[in-house]
């Protein structure tokens, strides 16, 4: 199973580098539960957005920037450093890799992944845990790479059934639950419906209001396509990671990937 703590749940978004460590120690409680083998990523929160776009990090290297990229980098590890100590001490064996020195993208996408590392520490017992970050990029210079992204990516090459997107919302909404009252969730979506779903869901504000949202249907999409089931799910409420790695139903939303569509 692959699990993204979402950086609306684990940070305070509106504030630079503040984690929100009650909430990762409410996941942590329900994670040292856990017998699956799992994966763990992390979004970046407001230990990466925020100085990513006060330095428009984001569009590639620049010399002017290297200490504010540098600087960022050493923001995210910090960031990962609470996860670990947090995690390890509810009894969760994490083993913190660095995404930066295994992945290179090219134009902001993935394109070479070495998971051999991170298949053996799996095969150990550990848990490995990584996160958005800024990794080397072939075009670019550097490039961001969303934990949504790192995802959909691993998950079919190491043999995961399931992605859990832990969100800050229950899931897919009919319009957006924040603004609109009369929203309504979204329980299952096959995989060949989820644009349509999604655009209907979203409408035009598809690529602003709701980018994070937008972002994690198109990864959910080619996740599915190859097999793997997605769960977006409220993770404010960690208590719920159990009967969704039980396989139950709940309120939360389910993209079935094509086989499912066949049994």
């Amino acid at each position: 199973m692959i699990i993204k703590l979402g950086g609306s749940v684990i940070t305070d978004k509106k504030r630079a580098f503040k984690a929100n460590l009650r909430s990762i120690r409410r996941i942590a409680r329900e994670l040292a539960k856990r017998e699956e083998r799992l994966v763990l990523l992390n979004g970046a929160g407001s230990f990466g957005h925020i100085p990513v776009k006060r330095h428009r990090l984001d569009e590639g290297f620049s010399l002017q920037k290297t200490n504010s990229f540098v600087r960022t980098k050493l923001q995210l590890l910090k960031l990962q450093e609470i996860l670990v100590s947090i995690l390890c001490n509810h009894g969760v064996p994490v083993v913190p890799f660095a995404p930066s020195s295994f992945m290179t993208a090219r134009s902001g996408k993935l394109y070479r992944v070495d998971l051999d590392p991170l298949r053996r520490f799996l095969n150990m017992g550990l848990v490995p845990l990584l996160g958005g970050d800024l990794i080397p990029d072939l075009n670019k210079g550097w490039s961001v790479v969303s934990a949504d992204q790192m995802a959909s990516w691993i998950a079919p090459r190491v043999g995961a059934s399931m992605i859990i997107y832990g969100t800050d919302v229950a899931g897919l909404y009919s319009r957006d639950p924040k603004t609109a009252d009369d929203a309504h969730l979204i329980g299952t979506v096959p995989c060949r419906n989820l644009r349509s779903v999604a655009r209907a869901a979203l409408g035009s504000r598809m690529p602003d209001v709701t980018r994070g949202m937008r972002g994690k249907i198109l990864e959910a999409e080619k996740a599915a396509k190859r097999g793997v089931e997605v769960v977006i799910m409220d993770l404010t409420r960690p208590k719920n990671l159990h009967p969704i790695l039980d396989g139950k139903r709940g309120k939360w939303t389910r993209i079935l990937p094509d086989k499912r569509l066949l049994e």
